[in-house]
């Protein structure tokens, strides 16, 4: 699959190890790293384009051929991920700057008919993001 937009809604639960690196009079800084597992929804917003695979055999890229149902079709979708990052924490002011990297592997699912016939489909993907935040502290 490629060119797809698409749109998860999920529940994605992490633990994590965070250790202190150093403090100074005006704050600390940290490292952390973990990972989670992910379950929700995912909605095709397009056509998407696909690579049909018939027998092992990979066809040419179709565009816009799947068009799984009306627009917003929705599929079941599971996957795990990492995360990984640094933090500033500041002692004089409320304040947490945060930088993390979060790789993450899901798979979904929708039960279809095509030509009378029920049948599976499942799109795999891996995705990533590299995230800055600032944050108040209460």
């Amino acid at each position: 699959m490629k060119n797809a937009d698409l749109m998860t809604v999920q529940f994605n639960p992490n633990l994590v190890y965070q250790h202190r690196i150093k403090s100074w009079r005006f704050g600390a800084v940290s490292w952390y790293a973990g990972g989670g597992i992910s379950g929700g929804i995912m909605m095709q917003l397009n056509r998407t384009d696909v690579r049909m695979v018939v027998d092992g055999e990979k066809g040419p890229w179709v565009p816009g051929a799947l068009d799984l149902g009306d627009k917003n079709t929705i599929f079941g979708k599971v996957g795990v991920n990492a995360v990984g990052g640094a933090e500033l924490y500041f002692t004089r002011v409320p304040l947490v700057l945060d930088l993390d990297f979060r790789p993450g592997f899901g798979t979904a699912w929708r039960k279809v008919d095509v030509g009378g016939e029920s049948c599976m489909i499942n799109v795999n993907f891996f995705d990533w993001v590299l995230a800055a935040s600032l944050r108040y502290r209460f």
